[in-house]
């Protein structure tokens, strides 16, 4: 079953970030969401290498990134 935005965000705030359209290219949104399905069940979570902004590039853009998570990694070298 696949529910929109809206309906999974219920009463909480929530917004779409296509800010990254700028410098990548996405895929058409059927794209996204097969990306996304195929990966129903695959965890490999980790906070700096695989976290859900990881995720949501790859389906979009096709590479996982995570800029929250340079950031992170940026300040560890200083």
């Amino acid at each position: 079953m696949k529910s929109s935005l809206a309906e999974v965000a219920g009463e909480d705030n929530c917004r779409v970030n296509n800010a990254l359209d700028r410098f990548h290219t996405p895929f058409d949104p059927a794209k996204v969401v097969e990306r996304a399905t195929a990966s129903i069940g695959k965890s490999e979570y980790h906070p700096l290498f695989t976290n859900c902004e990881h995720f949501a590039n790859w389906c979009r853009y096709g590479e996982a990134f995570s800029l929250q998570a340079e950031r992170v990694l940026d300040i560890g070298k200083g």
